[in-house]
């Protein structure tokens, strides 16, 4: 998918008709830190009705899995419009 900062997969659930968004934190561009405090932030955005699209939880009920120098969350697909649709 479409990403300019970080790669962005769709990915496809085995035994599902779900997709999942996978999104693969560009190493040295973010710190976690400051990738988990954005996940923080979108989860309290959805407790506060605001619409925004916060990282599933794992089920050790974190929003991040960290590997070597790579930080990778998962998403659930919204359907949305484009921010080009928006401007037009």
């Amino acid at each position: 998918l479409n990403s300019y900062e970080n790669r962005v997969f769709d990915l496809k659930l085995e035994n599902s008709r779900e997709n999942i968004i996978a999104k693969f934190y560009r190493p040295g561009r973010w710190s976690t830190a400051a990738v988990l405090e954005e996940h923080q932030f979108l989860q309290e955005l959805g407790l506060e009705g605001i619409p925004a699209v916060a990282p599933l939880q794992l089920k050790n009920k974190k929003t991040l899995i960290q590997t070597d120098e790579m930080n990778v969350a998962f998403f659930p697909k919204i359907r949305a419009r484009m921010p080009q649709e928006l401007s037009t």
